[in-house]
């Protein structure tokens, strides 16, 4: 269920489009209703994620405006509003309506629309006679975007200058009231309201004890519940969750087990894994290049200027099939498929070539009198021609993928190289992993930190796991010396001041989950040469050539990382398995909104759990979302469990940084 999130907001998202109305086979193939799409930078967000212009324009979309923008009237054309229910998009649409922009106003507000802002807009179109307009109504519950079949986020963007309400560092500044916080939170509370009301369900919560993640999740569990107390609410919340429990012959009782776990978790838990250098493709493009909400901008290959930037372009699985395959896969193994999928791509076309040629269909053979077309024709190559012919569109659709990955790849290896990221990479898979590393950093930690070519973000990244690892081992003075390092080689040390005060004040989980440190072994190395553990350099793409360009992975090392659980998949599978009696388990608040009367006596299911929506508040990252995959979703051991991974804001290692600094200069 958790894992058709993104599906079920396409279908919503869809639905609205048609006037909230079911989208029949007849309104297919007629032509549709034509309207005007106006919405705010959220729904925007929203909208441009999960919808193409195609989509849009099947479903009578002709024309998308800001909602703050200036607006021509448009008469005899119906709008469809989707918007936050806030006080100024309020006031926005109520000039609208009495200014009669358009003929028929259907307005659709993300999140639920307070009572008191439903009453100004019921007041105003009163009073400037215009209430005929305003034809329908709704409250959508779509507060989040849902990046992938197993991933959504919270895009919320706060008004105090560039912070985003949701922040880690807005959550943890010693500048934000508590009021504030307050909104915060109620934020995530939508958001996840949101995520309960598309998939229908009513999921058992749990949540560490004494963080932010517990207030979350005690407030969720109220606003749940008062739902459930309303029959409406109750029939919203649950509308086909009930019918496939009778399906599978349960009952509609708190306590069934097909229901899923809700785990909320707070960042501090883990600082380390949104600073490491990762070596996954996805989480590398997010790392290194322009990856938000599914698009990306890289440098225009085609015609001729190197370097010079092309406009955004959709990057994500649903439309991409090479993107869906191998994003969770080491760097090198995509080069290694770009140049196979190139390949078979030239073959193919190889394939055409050689049939047009024996048609007699080619420049060359239609100079030829003597060459028998019409005989080839009728005979059995027609068949063969129109296979060929049909896949056609699949093949160019194909290339464009291939040369779209083969940029991105390029300026990926291109930051790999000038940041030395595999470097980096190799020292903090053992720092994470413990593997054969001494009290004493290794020399090449010192080496980085020296090397005038690596970013000094990166070294205060590389510094700061390895502090979170050490953290018990190392002294004060010695913590001190690493810094003054750091400063001369013109490195910002704020991270560092402020990472060192969670440290000493015990804000972190205890043991080595807070460093980010999992079990498994080391990282190990594949190359051509034999073994000896030595780092081989190698080339990757051999000659492969895209539009006259040249990717090489030489002088790159061919590291695969290691199968280590990170902290955040270790504590959800000891909560899918729900245990009793586990440590770990009974650390966590269990609230379940289906059953009213305190949590000290709610009865607990001992059955495990099938299914998890894990949520990060403070941030989360492609690394943690891509171990979940692997460790449950993709791995047969699991019995068929699924885990669905949202957070307040997707953050690479440098706006996690930035973060930090921020806070640490406080």
């Amino acid at each position: 269920m958790a894992t058709r999130l993104r599906d079920r907001q396409i279908n919503a998202l869809c639905q609205l489009l048609n006037f909230n109305q079911e989208i029949t086979e007849k309104q297919l193939a007629n032509e549709p209703k034509w309207k005007i799409l106006v919405f705010d930078r959220f729904g925007q967000e929203i909208m441009f994620t999960l919808l193409a212009q195609k989509q849009w324009r099947e479903l009578g979309v002709t024309l998308t405006l800001l909602l703050h923008s200036d607006r021509e009237p448009i008469e005899d054309v119906p709008a469809i509003y989707f918007c936050q229910p806030t006080e100024e998009n309020i006031r926005r649409i109520n000039l609208d309506c009495s200014s009669g922009l358009y003929d028929k106003f259907y307005l659709n507000f993300i999140g639920q629309i307070p009572r008191n802002r439903l009453e100004d807009i019921a007041t105003h179109a009163v009073q400037n006679c215009c209430s005929d307009v305003i034809s329908k109504l709704f409250d959508q519950y779509l507060s989040y975007i849902a990046l992938e079949s197993s991933l959504f986020s919270l895009r919320h963007t706060g008004t105090g200058g560039d912070r985003d309400v949701v922040s880690y560092h807005y959550l943890n500044s010693t500048g934000t009231r508590d009021e504030d916080v307050e909104a915060s939170l109620q934020i995530m509370v939508d958001g996840l309201f949101s995520v309960c009301v598309t998939l229908a369900t009513v999921p058992v919560i749990r949540a560490p004890k004494g963080h932010a993640a517990e207030m979350l999740a005690k407030k969720l569990e109220k606003k749940l519940q008062d739902w459930l107390k309303d029959p409406a609410g109750s029939n919203l919340l649950s509308q086909d969750s009930f019918q496939q429990q009778q399906q599978q012959g349960g009952g509609g009782g708190g306590l069934c087990f097909h229901r899923p776990l809700l785990i909320i978790l707070d960042r501090n838990l883990d600082l380390a894994t949104p600073l490491h250098h990762t070596w996954t493709y996805q989480a590398l493009v997010h790392d290194t290049l322009e990856l938000q909400l599914n698009k990306i901008r890289v440098p225009d290959s085609g015609g001729g200027g190197g370097g010079q930037q092309g406009a955004r372009r959709r990057l994500h699985d649903l439309e991409d099939s090479f993107w869906r395959e191998e994003k969770g896969k080491p760097f090198p193994e995509v080069a290694d498929a770009i140049q196979r999928a190139l390949e078979e791509y030239k073959s193919k076309e190889s394939e055409v070539t050689r049939l047009k040629s024996t048609m007699g269909l080619d420049a060359d053979a239609a100079d030829d009198q003597s060459s028998p077309i019409a005989d080839v024709v009728g005979g059995d190559h027609t068949a063969l021609l129109a296979t060929v012919v049909g896949s056609l569109p699949h093949l160019l659709e194909r290339k464009k993928h291939l040369n779209l990955h083969m940029n991105v790849a390029t300026a990926v290896l291109e930051q790999v190289k000038s940041r030395k990221l595999d470097s980096f990479f190799e020292i903090e898979e053992k720092m994470l992993s413990r593997s054969g590393l001494e009290k004493s950093p290794p020399l090449s930690i010192g080496t980085l930190i020296q090397d005038p070519e690596a970013s000094a973000a990166d070294k205060a990244r590389l510094f700061l796991i390895y502090l979170l690892t050490n953290h018990r081992e190392l002294s004060v003075p010695e913590i001190d010396s690493y810094c003054a390092e750091l400063e001369a080689a013109g490195c910002d040390v704020r991270p560092v001041k402020y990472v060192r005060k969670c440290l000493s004040y015990h804000s972190l989980s205890g043991g080595g989950a807070s460093a980010g440190t999992g079990g498994g072994s080391g990282h190990r190395r594949v190359g051509s040469g034999g073994g000896g553990g030595v780092s081989t350099h190698v080339k990757m793409f051999g000659s492969l050539m895209s539009q006259g360009s040249q990717l090489v992975m030489e002088g790159v090392k061919n590291l695969v990382p290691t199968q280590r659980k990170l902290p955040v998949t270790q504590i959800v599978q000891t909560l899918l398995e729900n245990r009793a009696g586990v440590a770990e388990v009974d650390q966590y608040e269990y609230l379940d909104p289906k059953v009213f009367g305190g949590s000290g006596s709610i009865p607990r299911t001992k059955k495990p759990f099938s299914e998890a929506i894990v949520f990060m508040v403070g941030g989360g990252n492609y690394a943690e979302y891509q171990n979940l995959l692997d460790h449950i979703n993709n791995n047969v051991k699991t019995g068929g469990k699924r885990v669905c991974y949202g957070c307040t804001q997707l953050s690479n290692g440098t706006d996690f940084l930035n973060q930090l600094s921020m806070l640490g200069d406080e």
